[in-house]
């Protein structure tokens, strides 16, 4: 996994869209792609880095990592959390171990950048997604109910 480079966006946002995509046919509908437009996408993560997975040169999967999350936890301050953000693979390789192996990507980063945390926030009814972060080591942190009343979950690992 290499964080992109700025000819790569439009790679990154291509798988984004294309999971994206997989999610709402499959009734899971999770991220807009209004909300994976170009432009505005890069200027909402301005400052995040981003990531893609590959298998032998081949894309696999793509995330996020951002050093701040206000409007998700207002609480943390300072420096020492990764969010992860558009954690996602690829159709082809669901089901492959690849989701597993990105994540350790992940707290290899986090653990070279000395950060302690790494910390997400999902889709409450999503249990698969939160059976797969609690099999890599996230912990529960609590649920929060947005007005139009779905309901978030909040998971972190603690590095090292």
């Amino acid at each position: 996994m290499t964080k992109i480079r700025e000819n790569e966006q439009d790679l990154f946002l291509n798988i984004l869209r294309e999971i994206a995509i997989w999610l709402r046919d499959s009734g899971k509908d999770m991220w807009s792609l209004a909300g994976l437009e170009r432009e505005p996408f890069l200027k909402d993560n301005a400052g995040a880095e981003m990531y893609i997975c590959r298998d032998h040169g081949e894309p696999v999967g793509a995330f996020m990592l951002k050093d701040e999350n206000q409007f998700w936890w207002p609480e943390v301050t300072g420096d020492d959390t990764f969010f992860l953000k558009k954690f996602g693979v690829s159709e082809k390789y669901r089901g492959s171990g690849v989701s597993a192996q990105m994540i350790n990507g992940i707290k290899v980063i986090a653990k070279e950048r000395n950060k302690k945390f790494i910390r997400i926030e999902i889709y409450a009814d999503r249990e698969y997604l939160a059976k797969f972060y609690k099999e890599n080591g996230f912990e529960y942190v609590r649920n929060r109910i947005m007005p139009d009343g779905v309901e978030i979950a909040f998971y972190e690992y603690r590095v090292g």
